[in-house]
């Protein structure tokens, strides 16, 4: 899990906000992540490389739209709902963070890191195999 404090100013008001917000991918959700697109990672650098910007940006706004949700009140949970997401997709916050990935590759490489399981995972190699060969 990854705690990001981010700084944006309110559109409606002009003032300087903060938000901090979590993001956390599960195990399942990676494993979903790596069966639809490959190694994240190694799909965002593909896209770069290959100036395929749309590619680019919509792998960043997946992994933070899949991985954005709420601390319950007692901190055991992490909960995730499309309203929560929705809400957070459509705010200057969810701007500014996507920019500060977009445009900084060592803060993707540090958010991708953070949000992904500590105990870390490994996809099996039958999925890993058969995503490369989709994606090819």
């Amino acid at each position: 899990m990854i705690k990001k404090l981010i700084k944006y100013v309110d559109p409606m008001t002009g003032k300087s906000c903060k938000l901090e917000a979590y993001f956390h991918l599960n195990k399942l959700e990676i494993i979903e992540l790596i069966s639809r697109e490959g190694d994240m990672e190694s799909e965002i650098k593909k896209f770069i490389d290959k100036k395929d910007m749309t590619g680019a940006l919509n792998m960043i706004k997946r992994i933070i739209s899949v991985g954005y949700g709420l601390k319950s009140e007692d901190g055991t949970k992490f909960i995730k709902t499309p309203e929560a997401t929705a809400d957070f997709e459509s705010s200057e916050a969810f701007a500014e963070l996507f920019m500060e990935l977009f445009e900084n590759e060592a803060s993707v490489e540090e958010f991708f890191k953070g949000v992904a399981p500590k105990t870390g995972v490994s996809a099996p190699a039958k999925l890993k195999a058969k995503a490369s060969v989709k994606k090819k």
